[in-house]
């Protein structure tokens, strides 16, 4: 089938070379191979470069082998991971947002001991939580503007009637596939 698809292509090029690739395929199906003259002459008067072209050729179709073995096992990786993939993807583009107690639970869940206080603390440390006054633990703009954080404002009621405003900090969707990707990330 292939060489009728060779053929027709050859003759929508030229009528003489359909002729020489029809010579050729009947060469190759006789044979065995196939060769240009000098390449033919330059086999009879060196007997080494048939063993030449004999190792390349074992040499590519191991490559193409190896190659087609690797594409599998990829694919085989895909499939396994496409689940999680669609896991990740639904978690960050949704609406909704957690707790950063919550965002630990999960970490935690999957592998990496960590509780509220030390995730709240790593938070401070590495630059994502304000340390200091009325900025303890509210994100650094820059994470807000990234889409990792967001305030969540509400009013309580303390002592004596007295009205508070309440400010919490919380982790959106793609906030958390962040944070679980950088823990989890080297596993």
């Amino acid at each position: 089938m292939h060489e009728d698809v060779a053929l027709e292509f050859a003759r929508w090029l030229s009528p003489a070379f359909a002729i020489w690739c029809n010579d050729r395929i009947k060469e190759l199906l006789k044979y065995g191979m196939t060769a240009t003259q000098p390449t033919l002459e330059q086999m009879v008067d060196n007997p080494d470069l048939v063993i030449e072209l004999a190792v390349k050729l074992k040499e590519e179709r191991a490559e193409k082998e190896k190659l087609q073995q690797e594409g599998k096992e990829l694919h085989a990786r895909l499939a396994e991971q496409a689940p999680k993939v669609a896991f990740a993807n639904a978690i960050e583009a949704s609406k909704s947002s957690c707790l950063i107690g919550e965002l630990a639970k999960i970490i935690t869940q999957n592998g990496y001991e960590i509780g509220q206080n030390r995730l709240f603390k790593w938070l401070r440390n590495n630059g994502y939580l304000g340390k200091k006054g009325e900025y303890y633990n509210i994100p650094n703009q820059l994470y807000i503007e990234q889409g990792l954080f967001e305030l969540k404002k509400g009013v309580r009621s303390g002592n004596e009637g007295v009205m508070h405003t309440t400010i919490t900090t919380k982790v959106t969707g793609k906030g958390c596939s962040y944070f679980i990707n950088k823990f989890l990330g080297g596993r």
